[in-house]
């Protein structure tokens, strides 16, 4: 996992090594990965945009700093823009909201198509977004590419079968790119666990179990009274994971991912 506060993303460990840089700018909201393919190396933008409704001045921030994030791609590299960009494109019986009209604005002024809205896929496929009593649905998560590429997309779907915990769906991208795995040294071998089963907070009757727990190894086992703050934090987190490993378990394995998820911390990054 490699990630810049709300933005961020996973990468198999065998791919790592074609992780040429992480660009973290001022702005948590976007963040970038360079990698090195064949026939050509490109950038991944993740992006999070602020709500339709939310503060002009701040989707005016967002929109600047991704502007600025593209125009320091490297060159020879090509943009590949992903993420939540709250943002209805409009079609003929759906009005386009700010946040659309802004998105469209990028795609021509950067020579980009969204290539999550070309493919004829029944409307399943295209939400993104479900409200929390199912009535809303929306297509809002988007993909955006070079518009002389998007054949190398050959698809751009939802998959409303991968259980992500978000009220997003997950969004597959399917390209005809390879990146160059052999520039630079294969990741060591992640042995990790799989994560928490954290979905099953949802129920009241474990949510209160595994509350309770945490509740109980705290009280049992105090920290010491003039403890720091890293080790409070430390005594705090060694309390969720144990409440977590006993009353919630692990994740069965996901077929969309691998078991071998790392933290890369060594991965080259630019501010």
């Amino acid at each position: 996992m490699i990630y810049h506060g709300r933005t961020g993303f996973m990468v198999r460990a065998d791919m790592l090594g074609a992780v040429n840089t992480f660009v973290k700018p001022a702005n948590d909201r976007v963040c970038r990965l360079d990698i090195r393919a064949t026939p050509q190396n490109f950038s991944i933008i993740s992006a999070y945009a602020p709500t339709n409704d939310g503060d002009e001045e701040e989707k005016d921030a967002f929109y600047a700093d991704l502007d600025a994030l593209i125009d320091s791609i490297p060159e020879g590299s090509f943009p590949i823009l992903m993420g939540d960009f709250n943002a209805k494109v409009g079609k003929a019986d759906e009005p386009l909201t700010d946040n659309g009209r802004r998105l469209l604005d990028l795609a021509v002024s950067k020579d980009l198509v969204i290539r999550s809205t070309m493919d004829k896929r029944s409307r399943g496929k295209k939400i993104t977004w479900l409200s929390n009593d199912g009535k809303t649905r929306n297509q809002i998560d988007h993909v955006l590419v070079p518009g002389r590429l998007k054949s190398a997309f050959r698809s751009v779907v939802s998959v409303p079968e991968a259980k992500v915990g978000s009220d997003h769906l997950m969004v597959r991208a399917v390209c005809s790119l390879n990146p160059n795995k052999r520039w630079a040294p294969r990741a060591p071998p992640a042995k990790t666990d799989r994560p928490f089963a954290v979905g099953r907070l949802v129920e009241a009757d474990k949510a209160k179990e595994f509350a309770d727990r945490v509740a109980e190894l705290l009280k049992t086992n105090p920290p010491e009274e003039d403890a720091t703050l890293d080790q409070l934090w430390e005594h705090l987190r060694s309390a969720i994971l144990t409440a977590a490993e006993e009353k919630l378990g692990r994740q069965k394995s996901l077929r969309y991912f691998k078991e071998t998820t790392i933290v890369a911390d060594n991965i080259s990054t630019s501010p």
